[in-house]
């Protein structure tokens, strides 16, 4: 950065232990600093987020080196009813698949835009409900598809469904179904919740997601290890 005249102002921390962390990073400012010459670590700072609150900060009893503290949930919001904490994803770029990459695979995301099919398995005689994630174009995964329990990419699994329906509508194509209707959405609500309900009854629900996901995740993975390297 600094030989294209930019100058780094840091990193921010979200996750991990913290307080080790900073001291790791400012660090590798100064090991940096040593062999290249650079006042990276006069300039470079480290900044923590990650859902902290005061008490968070103190419990490191300042064996850290953070610089800053960037608290928000906490600070904006009544905590005697819970925030709802989400974290978007870059998964696509032009319709050109894109994934958070890490060394451990549990915390790669999916790549590329994506489709959910809600179908009826059965095993042994019985009838169980699956989620299986898929790529946008699979809206239809055939009665015999194979699939990948999350986290269990080498563990390929066959299965027999009775039934899918695609749950995720695009907006540009089916515009119908995203204006504003008050009663209809107080149905939609009520039939979510009941929907959740059963989620919970039935404990065998279980989230696949496609062969055709798992082998874009691991192409991609290869070919940004290749990279790296």
């Amino acid at each position: 950065m600094e030989k294209r005249g930019l100058q780094p102002r840091g990193v921010r921390l979200d996750s991990g232990d913290l307080a080790k962390l900073s001291v790791q990073a400012k660090q590798l400012f100064a090991d940096i600093a040593a062999k290249t010459g650079s006042k990276l670590h006069e300039f470079s700072q480290v900044v923590a987020s990650d859902d902290l609150s005061i008490k968070k900060i103190r419990a490191m009893n300042g064996e850290h080196a953070i610089d800053s503290f960037a608290v928000g949930t906490k600070l904006i919001t009544c905590y005697e009813q819970a925030a709802l904490g989400m974290v978007c994803k870059l998964c696509s770029l032009e319709d050109d698949p894109r994934i958070k990459f890490s060394e451990s695979l549990e915390k790669s995301t999916l790549p590329g835009r994506k489709q959910v099919i809600r179908a009826t398995a059965e095993t042994d005689g019985a009838l169980k409900r699956v989620d299986i994630i898929c790529q946008r174009e699979e809206t239809d995964l055939g009665p015999h598809p194979t699939v990948y329990a999350i986290h269990k990419y080498g563990e390929p699994l066959s299965l027999h469904l009775t039934e899918q329906q695609p749950l995720l509508l695009s907006s540009a194509e089916h515009p119908e179904a995203f204006r504003f209707d008050p009663k209809a959405s107080k149905a939609q609500v009520d039939s979510s919740v009941a929907e959740y309900q059963l989620q919970l009854e039935l404990k065998e629900t279980r989230v696949f997601i496609s062969a055709r996901l798992r082998d874009s995740l691991l192409s991609l993975r290869a070919k940004l290890t290749k990279t790296a390297k």
